[in-house]
This record gives structure tokens, sequence and C-alpha cells, in this order.
């Protein structure tokens, strides 16, 4: 995930100056799978918590998102596409797959940024 690590280097970077990021735990990360789970405040998040964590996170994102422009970035950042509200058992899927293969999975639980 090479778009991944480069963009912690550019994005993740900026996030922690511009906002004077500051984790406490971030360390206690297995190293083996993990699911990340955080409330979905602003379109932000998946850079803020690529900056709070070092290793890379592949996120479930809405698979409106996967098609246009930014579906290749998307791609190659690690993203899972999952249809909301379908009950999409292939995200799942593909959610456990990477797990298995000891990822990082996140997931915003609420499905949405919230308000919107």
């Amino acid at each position: 995930m090479l778009a991944y690590r480069v963009a912690q280097l550019t994005l993740c970077q900026a996030v922690r100056l511009v906002w004077r990021l500051e984790t406490f735990g971030a360390e206690r990360m297995p190293a083996g799978p993990v699911v990340v789970a955080a409330n979905h405040e602003s379109l932000l998040d998946p850079i803020v918590l690529g900056a709070a964590f070092r290793r890379p996170i592949r996120f479930l994102t809405k698979d409106d998102l996967f098609v246009g422009p930014v579906a290749p970035l998307l791609r190659s950042l690690g993203g899972i596409p999952v249809a909301r509200g379908r009950g999409d058992r292939e995200a799942v899927a593909a959610g456990a797959r990477a797990l298995d293969r000891g990822a990082a999975v996140g997931v915003f639980p609420q499905g949405t940024v919230l308000g919107g």
C-alpha cells in the first residue's frame, strides 16, 4: 500500500502540524488483525486516524465513492467498498479477508458523517 504510506507522509503530517494532533495509547495497537471503530464527525476522520496510528488502516468506504475520479485513489489506499443500508455481505467478507491477512480495518459504525 505504497499510496497509503505516501498519504501518511504528506496529509497526515500536515494534520499533525495544523491541528497539533496528540495521540495517547496508539503504541498499544496490536501488530496483527484489528478493527478500528470510530465516530464519524468529519470527512477528515480517515486522515486523522491515519495520522494517529502508524500502520495502514483499510477503511470500509461507501460504494458511491468508488466511481469517478476518486475511485482509483480509494482503491490504491486499500478502501473496501460497502453498499450502505443493504446488508452488504461482500463488504463484510472483504473486511474479514483483510483481517485474515493481518490488516487493520477501519469502520465508522454510524455509517455517515454526523449531521450528514
